[in-house]
């Protein structure tokens, strides 16, 4: 919720684009940060900080900046694409990830 209001607020501020971006600059070195930490807690406010920039920034600035950037007659269909873009991701991802950790990488 925190973040949520506060990607909205920044979204306003300095232009929801920069806030996407931003938040995608930081996804990255958390994601690092993730797979090398052994403390539980660390593990536990990283992964919080990791799910607050990819779903509280992305609903407070994403879906304004996807309403300002497509005409109405389209944004739907855009919007359903840009979903199952993110959808092939998470299955990418996956599909990246297991057999480097299968593999103790």
């Amino acid at each position: 919720m925190l973040f949520y209001l506060l990607g909205g607020w920044l979204g306003e501020r300095w232009g929801r684009r920069q806030v996407l971006i931003g938040t995608a600059l930081l996804v990255p070195p958390l994601n690092l940060v993730f797979l090398l930490a052994h403390d539980h807690a660390a593990l536990v406010v990283v992964y919080f900080l990791i799910y607050q920039v990819t779903n509280g920034t992305w609903s407070g600035a994403g879906y304004g900046y996807q309403a300002e950037s497509f005409p109405t007659r389209v944004r739907g269909t855009t919007v359903g694409f840009l979903g199952a873009v993110f959808a092939a991701g998470i299955l990418l991802g996956a599909a990246l990830w297991t057999p480097a950790h299968d593999r103790g990488w």
